[in-house]
């Protein structure tokens, strides 16, 4: 039995990012980025999902899954960021 490919980042890892998925794709339907305007820090809790919102059906049929690093920066929040955007502490 084989193991799935190491990530990057930890479960547990403190990173930096300033750019996070944002909630709305874009016009074409793909997961973007937006800029938070200074570079935050937080810990890796997990690993998702996001997909391209293919236009024109109803209701929305998914695409081309990317996966995004879940990072908690307090107790009650978490941002998803690809991982492009990150930078090891």
């Amino acid at each position: 039995m084989s193991r799935p490919p190491k990530k990057k980042y930890e479960l547990g890892q403190w990173v930096r990012f300033s750019r996070i998925v944002a909630p709305k794709p874009d016009a074409d339907g793909w997961p973007r980025t937006q800029y938070m305007g200074r570079v935050r820090k937080g810990m890796v809790i997990g690993v998702t999902k996001v997909y391209r919102r293919l236009p024109g059906t109803i209701p929305p049929r998914l695409a081309d899954g990317v996966e995004v690093y879940l990072i908690a920066v307090s107790h009650h929040r978490y941002y998803r960021v690809f991982e492009s955007d990150i930078k090891a502490n």
